[in-house]
């Protein structure tokens, strides 16, 4: 979501479009304690007001709803301000993703890969809208931290693949990562969002990133040049 003020001329970091452009962060505010959202540096690009306040604004609430509803966070301490957030906005309807998790969740009992994690959930699989949403939510992110990166638009002929990890298998691919050699990693307040990257020399855009968020939900980002 953009920020009052400070806005400017260029190219929007989403669409490269060259437009009035005004401040967006990549991981949204509304992930974090709003007692830490001044105290932190927070990764901020420029990007034009269709980008930031129509389509990234529903990615933002989007993301918040997918992590703090997620098992895997359950009773996490770095998550309880925005789960509060999210029952606030059930209450009044303005949670599209809760209203569906809750219309078609079904009971089943969750076991980790490694079977070291069992519980019993609910569980929902994602209709085509939004497992869209949630590839696009991520792919923003990329994109932002592309440009916030190399001052460049992600090109528009490279595809990604979305991965969820389970805490330890986000390990192994940290420690596999590691050993191409790690181009950079950002942790903001006290791991409410941790990003490890690394890039392909000659092609930065062919990159591999693993994101995550309060510690417990993680995610992989691969980019794939064109064939």
């Amino acid at each position: 979501m953009s920020k009052k003020g400070s806005r400017k001329m260029g190219k929007c970091a989403y669409c490269g479009k060259r437009k009035e452009l005004s401040q967006d962060h990549v991981i949204p505010l509304c992930l974090f304690p709003k007692v830490r959202q001044k105290d932190e540096e927070m990764i901020i690009v420029y990007a034009c007001d269709n980008c930031n306040n129509v389509k990234k604004s529903k990615h933002d609430s989007f993301l918040r709803d997918l992590l703090v509803g997620d098992l895997w966070n359950e009773n996490n301490p770095l998550a309880q301000e925005p789960y509060q957030a999210m029952l606030r906005a059930v209450s009044k309807n303005r949670s599209p993703l809760a209203r569906y998790m809750f219309e078609n969740a079904h009971p089943e009992t969750y076991i980790s890969k490694d079977g070291q994690f069992r519980a019993n959930a609910y569980v929902t699989h994602f209709d085509e809208n939004l497992r869209a949403q949630f590839n696009n939510t991520f792919e923003t992110i990329a994109r932002g931290f592309y440009f916030k990166n190399w001052g460049k638009i992600y090109p528009i002929e490279y595809t990604f693949d979305i991965l969820r990890f389970e805490p330890a298998a986000y390990l192994e691919a940290i420690c596999d990562l590691k050993q191409y050699g790690v181009s950079s990693c950002r942790r903001l307040s006290d791991g409410v969002f941790t990003w490890t990257g690394a890039y392909v020399k000659d092609d930065p855009a062919h990159s591999i990133q693993l994101l995550s968020f309060y510690d417990r939900v993680m995610f992989g980002i691969i980019s794939n040049p064109p064939n």
